[in-house]
């Protein structure tokens, strides 16, 4: 059993689609957040406005009240990404209605948890797990972040492949610990820096991780921690004996799996 951080994603038929085959094009950030701040109305309405190139569109019923507005999307193909999604309501909201939008049209769904995306029961759906960049893209991130270019660096070649190793390829990681490192003025300052994250890793990425760990329930949590404090890496099946053991209900531990908070190999 391996612990970890990753992403999960949704798309709608092909995976590779230009945004200029679509009359329009939307980009949704941070779905969770601004749902929590703003409401859904908020939300909808930016999507739409995005959509419709309207930047004062407000839309103040659950509903599209207005029928000048559905004739709109009906004849508009558009390309949506919706980004960091985790409630199925959101997902109700901004992509569940396929009369909303015209023919043609591909959606695609950033999630911490798989299970939303299950329960999403539509045919032409597809579920993908994001891997992490290949070592040579990596690089060239932790590059930008840590010198700000993409050039490699000769000198840092070793303790830049150990953050790399670190992170496993995921973007947040490399983003974050870049930054940490772009302030070093020399190798031993970058050498205290990768020790220290060996003992306490960033307060960055633990927030990011946070937010999927609040989402457990009590059962799922303990089962998590048992397992990052006690078992990773070791064989699922004597895993499962442990818990039982300990008496937890092992149901739980598909929630941690859905989020991507650990991994089974």
């Amino acid at each position: 059993m391996q612990v970890f951080g990753a992403w999960v994603v949704l798309e709608r038929l092909p995976l590779l689609v230009l945004y200029y085959e679509f009359d329009a094009s939307c980009f949704l950030a941070n779905v969770s957040e601004k749902y929590a701040k703003h409401g859904p109305n908020h939300v909808r309405d930016e999507l739409l406005g995005q959509i419709l190139k309207e930047e004062d569109l407000r839309i103040d019923t659950p509903s599209i009240g207005s029928t000048s507005v559905q004739e709109k999307l009906h004849r508009t193909k558009v390309f949506v990404v919706l980004d960091a999604v985790d409630e199925m309501d959101q997902i109700e909201l901004l992509a569940g209605d396929d009369a909303w939008f015209g023919p043609g049209s591909r959606i695609i769904i950033t999630t911490r948890d798989k299970s939303l995306l299950e329960k999403k029961n539509i045919h032409d759906f597809k579920i993908y797990r994001v891997q992490g960049l290949p070592s040579a893209e990596g690089l060239t991130l932790f590059n930008l972040n840590a010198f700000g270019n993409s050039t490699p660096q000769t000198d840092y070649a070793e303790l830049s492949g150990k953050v790399l190793d670190y992170v496993k390829g995921l973007p947040l990681g490399l983003k974050v610990l870049g930054s940490l490192f772009f302030h070093c003025k020399g190798k031993e300052e970058w050498e205290d820096v990768g020790n220290k994250l060996k003992k306490y890793s960033s307060k960055k990425i633990q927030n990011v991780l946070r937010l999927s760990y609040e989402g457990l329930e009590e059962n799922e949590r303990e089962i998590f921690l048992d397992i990052a404090c006690f078992y990773k890496g070791m064989d699922v099946n004597y895993v499962k004996r442990r818990l039982h053991i300990r008496g937890f209900y092992l149901t739980g531990i598909e929630a941690p799996i859905a989020k991507s908070l650990i991994s089974i190999s």
